[in-house]
């Protein structure tokens, strides 16, 4: 939400710096930053009054214009248009700052001395009109500043608003929030009408026929307007909002909607067919064309309003290209209307509008404020557009809504913020914030909670409304005491906290994403129909079509974050879901994902940049299981995972089961995320980890006797793993082999199609003492012997 420093000032009495008003509206839950600072852009801007005006006489398109600018007259050459004598203009005298940084200087135009400058509004920064000068309005003096007489040097602030604070998308809203902070007065802006004696029974009847849908319907009737610009004070605060101005019937609406919160609709009245409005539910496929030129295709869960023989608007979400306000307009029906926030809601997202009037209407708005809002509206329709209106409004209530009743205990406020608080304190700022005190007494106090404040249904809500008002910053920071109870441990928790720690600490950097998918995801990972990863659990009431099911596996998300072609390394510990049997819910299982990217940042020494692969991330996968101590009872298993590159992958295994994968990602699936690089995933399943029991740890001291180096080539079927050779090695070794590390693999055609070679560097070592060359030699023998007989080893020529 937008706020207007200005504006805001014209509607509370309160005498804060817009940084001590952030400050503020900050501490009361609302954060607030200064988005768009104007203080002294129009300091030296002075109100001038245009008396003559002559052709320039070396350029058609010129004009020499005499302008007094307080007491003296100007000569200023003028290109624009619409430049005439007795217009009030904003004038930049030389030595004038523009806000784009021009300075304004004393300097002749085609033969001819200017002595300045009249603005355009672009000109000024204060909308993107460069069509013609800046024309002002109102009873003006030469010679005035224009920051004076117009809210030019504004200050925009920006709030961000949880969804339960829909009370707070008004100008009203912010200002009593900053009433009851403050003390000063809210003063809301009166709503004269002068009715004719015509009755707008006469012109206009109202329908409901869905009242759990639109539980309010108000209509006023405005005749006779006139369609032109708005004045210059309601276009600024306009876009200082980031509303863009259209007409003055249109901008009224939206100018009542920024300052009450509460959305409006206008229509030519001449397009509603039999002066009839009817709310009712949409058909089944009813195709409906909204203001922005799209035809929609509607269900009956969609609320219309329609005349007699057409949908004329999309209910709550935006009006129809079939009943807008155009130029022609004369006669104008004034919507004011309540509906339900799940209806809207849903259908703003179904058909992907997303409007200023659904954004409020989705949040709740007031049932009774709306009165005040189509008033508001009226008096100013009645003001700028010369219309002439209607006796009496039409109201159609048929259940009204009653308005909730709270009680707050004294006692249990100050238990629940820990420190005292006077009855009297917090009775009044209920009482600043519209809440209607009803009964009071020594212990508690009972108040109806006004419509607007949709958020406020319990005592603990009233506990944080006074919390707010009387100060976060009063409550004392302290640790409760908890009474030690006899809880398992949770080995699950214990792993992913130190999972966290160890993998920052190889300097990886952890994500967070949301747990939903869609179905397409499934498709892009190259899942088959049957794949058990298409179990995957529906969303009822999903946020976007892109959010439709939980997650089955992290892969997607990790893969979707790497669309850059940078040095990437990130882990992600969460849940996935799976569907179980009918009626029971879905199983829930920790995961943790990790993906590197083949890109690694330049060297700072060298220069240059490497490269990473597949290695790079078994090392880490490694590492991961060597710092839970079950390294050791870990196998690596060939894979054929269709995410993952053919013969690029491997599972974990751990007792003869799959505790997880890792591989580099398919080149189809890095394509459909477009991912620019290769990249390489882990995902390990930290519940299926937690159920081993960790080798114990077992301290040894450093030997003092020196070791042994030998290196060994070993010739092997192309099936015959690593691993498995590592094992025999260390078994054949023992006690002596204390490293045992590969080094080299070779393939090639003296060796034969279905044979490789891997080479490893042995570390032979005694405790007690130093060995001989001839007892390493003997054990290097045993060990040839024994990796033979193991995995059909042949020592390397």
């Amino acid at each position: 939400m937008l706020i207007s420093y200005l504006w805001l000032k014209e509607l509370v009495d309160f005498d804060l710096s817009p940084e001590e008003l952030a400050h503020t509206l900050t501490g009361l839950g609302l954060e607030t930053v200064i988005r768009d600072d104007r203080r002294g852009w129009h300091k030296d801007i002075v109100i001038g009054l245009v008396k003559e005006v002559i052709l320039h006489p070396n350029a058609d398109k010129l004009r020499i214009c005499t302008v007094d600018a307080g007491g003296v007259d100007k000569k200023i050459v003028c290109g624009a248009p619409n430049v005439a004598a007795g217009q009030f203009v904003p004038v930049a005298l030389p030595g004038t700052v523009l806000p784009d940084g021009l300075k304004i200087e004393p300097r002749k135009v085609r033969g001819e001395f200017s002595e300045g400058m009249i603005c355009s509004e672009a000109e000024l920064k204060l909308s993107e009109d460069h069509d013609g000068i800046m024309v002002l309005e109102g009873k003006l003096k030469p010679g005035e500043k224009l920051a004076d007489r117009f809210e030019v040097c504004d200050v925009i602030l920006e709030t961000d608003l949880t969804p339960n604070r829909g009370d707070c998308l008004n100008m009203i809203g912010i200002a009593r929030e900053v009433s009851a902070a403050v003390g000063g007065s809210l003063k809301k802006p009166t709503a004269p009408i002068t009715e004719s004696n015509e009755d707008i029974g006469k012109s206009a009847s109202v329908e409901i026929t869905a009242p759990e849908f639109c539980p309010r319907y108000t209509a006023r009737m405005i005749k006779g307007v006139k369609v032109g610009p708005s004045p210059f004070w309601m276009r600024r605060r306009l876009m200082a909002l980031g509303v863009r101005p259209i007409n003055n019937i249109v901008d009224i609406t939206n100018y009542v909607l920024m300052e009450t919160g509460h959305p409006l609709h206008a229509f030519d009245h001449s397009e509603i067919r039999g002066s009839k409005i009817i709310v009712r539910k949409a058909g089944d496929g009813e195709r409906f064309t909204t203001l922005d030129g799209k035809e929609r295709t509607l269900n009956p869960g969609n609320l219309v309003i329609a005349d007699g023989e057409r949908a004329v608007a999309l209910a709550g979400v935006m009006g129809g290209l079939n009943s807008e306000v155009k130029a022609t307009t004369r006669d104008v029906l004034l919507e004011a209307a309540f509906f339900a926030p799940s209806c809207i809601r849903r259908t703003a997202k179904a058909l992907g509008i997303s409007s200023e009037s659904s954004y409020r209407f989705e949040r709740g708005t007031d049932v009774e404020g709306l009165l005040y809002a189509s008033d508001r509206a009226t008096s100013l329709l009645q003001t700028l557009g010369g219309g002439e209106v209607s006796k009496g409004r039409v109201d159609v209530y048929p259940n009204p809504v009653s308005k909730k009743v709270a009680t707050l205990r004294f006692a249990r406020l100050n238990s629940i913020l820990g420190i005292t608080v006077g009855k009297e304190i917090a009775t009044g700022i209920l009482q600043r914030l519209e809440l209607d005190v009803k009964r009071q007494d020594e212990n508690s106090v009972t108040v109806e909670v006004p419509h607007f404040r949709f958020d406020l249904e319990r005592e603990i809500d009233l506990i944080e409304e006074v919390a707010r008002h009387n100060g976060y910053d009063k409550l004392i920071t302290s640790i409760p005491q908890v009474a030690a109870g006899d809880v398992e441990e949770d080995v699950c928790f214990n792993i992913r906290r130190v999972l966290r720690r160890h993998l920052r600490a190889i300097g990886m950097y952890e994500g967070v994403r949301y747990t939903f998918i869609s179905l397409p995801d499934l498709d892009k990972i190259r899942l088959s129909g049957d794949h058990p990863l298409r179990a995957v659990v529906p969303i009822d009431n999903p946020l976007s079509s892109e959010w439709t099911h939980m997650r089955p596996t992290l892969i997607p998300g990790l893969v979707s974050s790497a669309r850059e072609a940078v040095d990437m390394r990130f882990f992600e510990i969460g849940k996935v879901f799976a569907v179980r049997g009918k009626g029971e819910a879905p199983s829930e299982r920790w995961k943790l994902g990790g993906m590197i990217s083949e890109i690694v940042k330049t060297g700072i020494w060298s220069g240059r940049a490497g490269k990473r692969d597949f290695y790079h991330l078994k090392g880490v996968v490694q590492s991961v299981l060597d710092f839970l101590g079950i390294g050791g009872v870990c196998a690596l298993s060939p894979s054929d995972h269709p995410f993952y590159y053919p013969k690029r992958q491997s599972d974990i295994i751990i007792n003869g089961r799959a505790v997880g994968h890792f591989g580099q990602i398919h080149p189809e699936t890095l394509e459909s995320y477009s991912v620019p690089q290769e990249i390489f995933v882990f995902e390990i399943d930290l519940d299926g980890l937690a159920a081993v029991k960790p080798a114990p740890k077992i301290y040894s001291q450093l030997s003092r006797f020196p070791s042994v180096k030998r290196d060994i080539a070993l010739v092997v079927d192309t099936s015959v793993t690593c691993e498995s050779l590592i094992y025999s090695i260390r078994s054949h070794g023992a006690p002596y082999a204390r490293e045992v590390e590969a080094f080299d693999i070779y393939r090639g055609e003296r060796l034969g199609a279905d044979k490789k070679s891997l080479a490893f560097f042995m570390e032979f070592r005694d405790d007690t003492r130093t060995l001989t060359d001839e007892e390493a030699d003997r054990i290097f023998e045993k060990i040839v012997v024994g990796v033979k007989e193991d995995c059909g080893a042949q020592l390397r020529a």
